[in-house]
């Protein structure tokens, strides 16, 4: 099964002028492939900027440390996959997720009590 992607015409446009050549003559067939080949270009073009890797001194890529979110989940997750075997990965990750924002909410009520 394949994913349609789209491309804009401009950007086909531009590889396509690039690849023909007003000296020579094209078939059908060679049209065909130069235009197939022209979307292929344009596809690549058209990907986003990969993002930036930050690297240290002896070349180690630095990872950002998990965020408090991150490390909630993966905890969450873990108790509620032993808690529940057999519930699917996407309601408990939904669970896990309305019990941050509960445990968020009780964080900010405990605050308040204590500025109060």
């Amino acid at each position: 099964m394949s994913v349609a992607k789209n491309v804009s015409g401009k950007k086909i446009k531009e590889c396509l002028l690039l690849a023909l050549e007003d000296d020579n003559e094209y078939t059908l067939d060679d049209t065909k492939k130069i235009a197939v080949a022209a979307f292929k270009d344009a596809l690549k073009m058209g990907q986003g900027k990969k993002r930036a890797v930050k690297v240290d001194s002896d070349g180690v890529v630095i990872k950002k440390p998990p965020s408090k979110y991150n490390l909630y989940i993966k905890d969450e997750m873990a108790r509620l996959i032993t808690e529940f075997p057999d519930k699917e990965r996407k309601e408990l990750m939904k669970q896990a997720a309305i019990n941050w924002n509960e445990s968020k909410a009780a964080d900010a009520a405990d605050a308040a009590k204590i500025v109060d």
